[in-house]
Formats: C-alpha cells, sequence, structure tokens
C-alpha cells in the first residue's frame, strides 16, 4: 500500500511551551475512501456522461483506435474476480501498446458482466492484435467458459468513430436494460468505468488557447 500527501488546512496555535495544530474533521473535498459500489446509480452515469463530453475528438485524429466488446459465457462469483480480469487484460492491453482507453461495465440481459472499451494507439495496431485480444481475454476468464465467439474487435474511424462510441454510452441511464441491476448473487458491482492515459479534452484546448493569447501580449498591449 502506498501513502501520498494530502495538503489540509488547520489553525496553529502557538504557546510558551510549544505549539499545537488543530485539523477540521471533515476530509478536503474529493478525499475519504469510497463507499461501497452497488451498480449504476445516477450520480455514477453523470459523471461517466461528463468525462466522454470533455474528450476533445480532434485530439484523437492522430492516433489509431479500437473498439472492443468482452463477454463471459459464465457467472463470475463476484465483482472482485470480475476486476481482476478487467485489470489483467488491461494491463496486457497497455503493454502491447494501447496509450488511451476508456471501458464501461454493463449487464447483458442474462445477467452476467461485459465489457465495452475504445483503445487508441500512436500507431496503426498489426493485423494480429485484435485476434491476440480475444485470445487473452478469453485465456483470462476460461474458468467462465468463454469462447471467442462473443466477443469483437473493430477499428474506430477517425472523429466520427469517437463520436459514435461517445453517443452511444452517454445516451444509456440507470434505466437502461443494461445498467438497471446487478448480477444475481453479488453484493456489490466495484468500478463500473474507468480510463487510462492522456486523453486530450476541451478543457485542455481551451487553456492552450489562453496560453497562444496570453504569449501574444506584451506589457498589456495586445499584439497582432
Amino acid at each position: 500500500m502506498s501513502f501520498h500527501p494530502v495538503a489540509v488546512r488547520g489553525l496553529v496555535t502557538l504557546r510558551p511551551g510549544g505549539a499545537s495544530l488543530s485539523v477540521p474533521t471533515a476530509l478536503p473535498r474529493g478525499g475519504g475512501i469510497r463507499g461501497t459500489i452497488r451498480g449504476w446509480s445516477k450520480g455514477a452515469a453523470s459523471r461517466h456522461v461528463r468525462w466522454l463530453q470533455s474528450v476533445d475528438p480532434a485530439g484523437l485524429l492522430d492516433l489509431h483506435g479500437l473498439a472492443v466488446t468482452l463477454t463471459v459465457r459464465d457467472m463470475p462469483p463476484t465483482a472482485r474476480h470480475w476486476a481482476r480480469a478487467r485489470r489483467e487484460w488491461i494491463k496486457w492491453a497497455r503493454e502491447w501498446g494501447a496509450v488511451l482507453g476508456h471501458w464501461v461495465t454493463e449487464w447483458q440481459l442474462r445477467g452476467t458482466p461485459h465489457l465495452h472499451l475504445a483503445v487508441y494507439f500512436e500507431a496503426e495496431p498489426p493485423s494480429w492484435w485484435a485476434d491476440r485480444a480475444i485470445r487473452e481475454w478469453c485465456r483470462i476468464t476460461r474458468r467462465w467458459g468463454t469462447r471467442p465467439v462473443g466477443q469483437d474487435v473493430h477499428p474506430i474511424y477517425e472523429r466520427r468513430g469517437w463520436e459514435k462510441y461517445q453517443s452511444k454510452h452517454s445516451a444509456r441511464s440507470v434505466a437502461h436494460a443494461q445498467r438497471s441491476e446487478m448480477p444475481e448473487g453479488w453484493d456489490r458491482s466495484g468500478r463500473l468505468w474507468g480510463h487510462w492515459g492522456e486523453w486530450p479534452t476541451h478543457e485542455e484546448q481551451t487553456g492552450r488557447s489562453r496560453m497562444r493569447r496570453a504569449s501574444a501580449t506584451s506589457g498589456g498591449v495586445r499584439l497582432g
């Protein structure tokens, strides 16, 4: 387990014998321990949509994307087993060139979980990548009867491809059939979406525009 410093605002009181520090009992915003996650909530769905819509597709044009769907035949015993399988596959994908990735867990109509992912590469992935990705998932989840049938990997074509992926997953609310209930027998769902890598965002582009405008200004006088 690793520990990271957290900035906490408190009050230092000086006394003849030394000093004391009083710290508020409330943790800073964003701190604290994540509570037990029991399926999709309105808050989780809202945060997911906000993140999807923050991505600037113009920043993906020089990358090569694949849309991936990964399924299992049988129900994993718990959310922890499912999360472990997900992390292992993502670790493999990153080792084999996926510099950006987004993933989301949903439930099939028969109740078993499945993954949707968008993964991006700096260079076009080799022709064998899709087959290897499917074989790796089948290896990781073989105890749950996974077979190549039911898995899918296909290209994300340019800006329109990302926007189609983004729109599909932004439109699904907690009432959607693939999000409305947890798998039978699970007491928690664990994390339901996430991402890795330095995704281009609209906020980032706005910041760069401001920096360019600032660099074109000298002594408060706009140049050009």
